[in-house]
């Protein structure tokens, strides 16, 4: 699954119904709506890659020709920069989560390397100047 700006749009819109229903912002007959057209918006995403917007305002047309006019009633008290904020801010949070985790990797391969060479004796300089030998295991720890 992508989880490109067109995904977080969806998500950030079906948290919109699931929280607005519960806080009794809107009725459920327009929570059903809503949800029907956000997955209808997902759909068409799914099967025409061009209709995969990335910005809110490309995006509601698209809910409006799927649930109609009356279900922009979920957005009440929102604006496009509050959605487009968590939409970024979720995409930032996978990148991150993307860099912590192919990390890890680098250091799992510097320990393995590590336990290799524990006895593995290296020259060690200081300011240029040849100093203490030392193992190359506590050399790639420093690293």
């Amino acid at each position: 699954m992508k989880k490109d700006e067109f995904f977080w749009l969806n998500a950030v819109n079906r948290a919109t119904v699931v929280t607005g229903l519960r806080n009794g912002q809107f009725g459920e007959d327009l929570a059903r709506r809503a949800a029907a057209g956000i997955a209808a918006v997902e759909a068409m995403g799914e099967a025409d890659p061009a209709l995969r917007v990335k910005s809110y305002i490309a995006w509601e047309p698209l809910l409006i020709k799927a649930a109609g006019q009356g279900v922009t009633a979920i957005h009440a008290g929102r604006s496009s920069q509050d959605i487009l904020s968590t939409m970024r801010i979720a995409m930032m949070r996978d990148a991150a989560i993307d860099f912590a985790r192919a990390f890890d990797k680098v250091l799992d391969k510097l320990f393995e390397l590590a336990q290799k060479n524990r006895d593995t004796i290296v020259p060690n300089y200081t300011n240029g100047v040849a100093a203490q030998p030392n193992s190359y295991a506590h050399y790639l720890s420093l690293i």
